[in-house]
């Protein structure tokens, strides 16, 4: 049974519904009621895998939900933030079929059926991206966001290719790749069309020129699209795994998308190109985390952070008219080094099956302990926070041990985990420094960033 059709099958019957309508209301109505079907049917899929009444695939059963969740409550958003828009009609079709393509491509089962989910996802979002025919800021954005999409489209159908003449089939579950240098090749390409798609320098430009679209789009391409370079890494473990020089250079370009993503947020001055620096930050981490093997914690991570940059979007139009944000705490930098200090030694001591996923457990210990002064001063805070991490490790526990790979081979050696949390403390420590007054970024970096 192929649960991929049957789990956008809302779309594609309400999709005739949508295109022939003409009142704007009913139109929107029509979406956002695609999108709770679209939500229902995923739930009542994953229901009947876990209870083993379908063929259940993890990461297809995660990404459609996640998908189906954010998509149904971004439609239905959209009831309200664009019931004054002049194409209704021709938004309304494409994010339903953009929700649709995610989910293809999230749920495909053969190297085809990723390729085109993948592929019109991209155009169709560009097309969103130039939702705003009449403004010539959205034209140009979406030639440019297109022509970017194209390189990684390339990429991902070569490697694609390769990999289908290695193995003489199209079948995603039956990969058994041997360490060849075509294979290593495919395995580069596929971590450049994932670059792509995930805005990795040197190609995230498409991101911050996206905003031109709707806010809704920016949600949805925040919380569903742009994971989908995770989720192709996370496919292609096979593939991963017999090329080390792949793996190192996920890993190397997820370390600079980090550090130049949340530099680039510190200094926005805007709501929303601020946010698409996060998201390019953790994009980069989250591809960091698969070239480390700890791909139940980067699927994970994308889940997580889908969520959190969903409803940071939807709310970003609160911004407006807000005064300054409050100055919140920030730990001594001597701290901050002494913790660093202290992970970095934690690492070199440790050896467990779960050591691929030292560097993000580890950071997120840090980032409790550097919170923990204020949590102990406001207690619900603090219940809060416990909830959440509550909530965050069951997450992790459970994807662990629905993952067919939940880590691989250390690569690297000893020292990598170590040496790129040192890193990232050391950027903690930079970033502590500038907060307290002690340290001023050189104004040609300050306005590189700012026009990154």
């Amino acid at each position: 049974m192929n649960t991929t059709l049957i789990a956008i099958a809302p779309i594609l019957l309400t999709g005739p519904l949508i295109a022939t309508t003409r009142s704007r209301s009913s139109v929107l109505a029509l979406a956002a009621a695609a999108g709770w079907a679209t939500l229902v049917v995923n739930v009542l899929l994953a229901v009947a895998g876990l209870a083993g009444l379908v063929a259940a695939d993890p990461i297809g059963l995660i990404a459609q939900l996640l998908t189906s969740f954010v998509g149904a409550i971004v439609l239905s958003f959209s009831r309200r933030f664009l019931r004054a828009d002049s194409e209704t009609r021709g938004y309304a079709v494409k994010t339903t079929l953009l929700l649709g393509a995610v989910m293809l491509f999230a749920g495909a089962r053969d190297m085809v059926s990723l390729a085109i989910g993948w592929i019109a996802s991209g155009w169709l979002l560009a097309a969103l991206i130039g939702h705003a025919r009449r403004w010539p800021e959205a034209r140009k954005a979406r030639r440019r966001t297109l022509a970017t999409f194209i390189v990684g489209d390339i990429a991902l159908v070569a490697g694609l290719a390769i990999l289908g003449f290695a193995e003489g089939g199209i079948a995603l579950d039956r990969l058994a790749i041997a360490p060849t240098a075509s294979t290593t090749l495919a395995a580069l390409l596929i971590v450049i069309a994932a670059s792509v798609r995930c805005a990795l320098p040197p190609f995230q430009r498409w991101l911050s020129r996206s905003m031109t679209a709707p806010t809704p789009v920016s949600a949805l391409m925040h919380a569903g699209f742009v994971n989908g370079g995770g989720i192709l890494l996370i496919r292609f473990v096979p593939v991963l795994e017999t090329a080390p020089l792949a793996r190192l250079a996920a890993i190397g370009l997820g370390l600079v998308a980090a550090l130049v993503g949340t530099a680039v947020t510190l200094v926005r001055p805007d709501v929303k190109r601020s946010l698409a620096g996060s998201t390019s930050a953790q994009m980069g981490f989250m591809l960091m985390t698969c070239g480390l093997g700890a791909y139940a914690a980067a699927l994970w991570h994308l889940v997580a952070h889908g969520l959190f940059k969903a409803w940071l979007f939807l709310r970003s139009g609160s911004a407006i008219g807000a005064g300054a944000p409050a100055e919140t705490a920030t730990i001594a930098p001597v701290a901050v080094a002494g913790i660093g200090v202290a992970a970095v030694a934690a690492c070199l001591a440790l050896e467990t099956p779960y050591g691929p996923a030292v560097v993000p457990l580890t950071l997120a210990l840090v980032a409790a302990l550097v919170t923990a002064a204020r949590l102990v001063s406001e207690p619900l805070l603090a219940a809060i926070t416990a909830i959440i991490l509550a909530a965050y490790t069951g997450g992790l526990v459970a994807v662990d041990h629905l993952l067919a790979h939940p880590s691989g081979p250390a690569i690297g050696g000893v020292l990598l985990a170590p040496a790129i949390i040192a890193v990232f403390m050391a950027a903690w420590l930079v970033q502590a420094l500038i907060f307290a007054g002690r340290v001023r970024p050189p104004a040609a970096l300050h306005a590189r960033l700012l026009n990154a």
